[in-house]
């Protein structure tokens, strides 16, 4: 093979390569699956959607599919290595600044109810394959 054929065949392969990413949208991409799906009582899950709505719905959209700032949490790799809060209770606590997400000062049975929500509103997403629940 010469030099010239080589160099073509890389540039081909290089764009094949791209091309296939560039076709995959983050939409078409499934969400991180929950090791283990967690279930919830539906009156903590109730209660979770109504905190969620009040305190998080505004950026990360009433189902928590995501807003006009919030990321998508049913595709959050957080959210699925998440176990009953571990993950997602110092998040909230926390914040993220540097995503624009102040700390929230909740009480342990206001955290527990919108993790309840969240994870639910996941499980719901992963049974739909990823699709938007409303």
């Amino acid at each position: 093979m010469d030099f010239n054929s080589a160099a073509r065949n890389r540039r081909f392969h290089r764009g094949g390569a791209a091309g296939r990413r560039a076709a995959e949208s983050p939409a078409s991409q499934r969400p991180p699956q929950t090791a283990t799906p967690q279930s919830y009582p539906p009156e903590q899950v109730q209660a979770g959607q109504a905190r969620f709505g009040a305190q998080c719905g505004f950026c990360h959209g009433h189902d928590t599919a995501g807003g006009e700032t919030g990321s998508d949490l049913t595709r959050s790799a957080l959210v699925a290595e998440d176990v009953r809060g571990d993950k997602i209770g110092p998040m909230v606590r926390a914040g993220r600044a540097d995503k624009g997400m102040p700390p929230f000062d909740l009480s342990d049975a206001d955290l527990g109810a919108i993790v309840a929500f969240i994870h639910d509103q996941k499980t719901k997403a992963e049974f739909l394959g990823g699709g938007r629940r409303s």
